[in-house]
This record gives structure tokens, C-alpha cells and sequence, in this order.
């Protein structure tokens, strides 16, 4: 139906890609606001999770997402 996979990555292969110029993704940070003011994760785009199913229709199907 949606043609997508999941898979859980841990920190190392998550940073791996994040410094890879050469790996195409884009980064969601579905945390809430304030936990992300306690910190961010780099590259992310803030998009709390209660949101999501309000724009999912807005994310693009022909990039990696990580979700965070």
C-alpha cells in the first residue's frame, strides 16, 4: 500500500549517515517541543508526533526519512 520499509538503526549508524554528504536523508524530530529545546538532533526538522498524521501526506516518498 505505502511501499516503504522500517528498520531501527542505533546512534553510531544514524551518525555515520548524518556525516555522509553522499547519504541522501532527511531528518524528523517527532519529539515535543520541549524536549527538543533540551537538545537537538542534528540536520532534524521538528515535526512533534501528534502532527504527523496531519502532514504525513507533505513528506516526500523518494527520500530516506529518519524519524527520531
Amino acid at each position: 500500500m505505502f511501499g516503504f520499509s522500517v528498520r531501527e538503526v542505533d546512534a553510531a549508524e544514524f551518525a555515520a549517515w548524518v556525516n555522509d554528504a553522499d547519504h541522501k536523508l532527511r531528518v524528523i524530530d517527532v519529539r515535543q517541543m520541549p524536549e527538543i529545546a533540551q537538545g537537538t538532533v542534528p540536520k532534524a526538522e521538528a515535526l512533534p508526533l501528534h502532527t504527523l498524521p496531519a502532514k504525513v501526506h507533505e513528506l516526500p516518498r523518494d527520500e530516506k526519512l529518519v524519524l527520531v
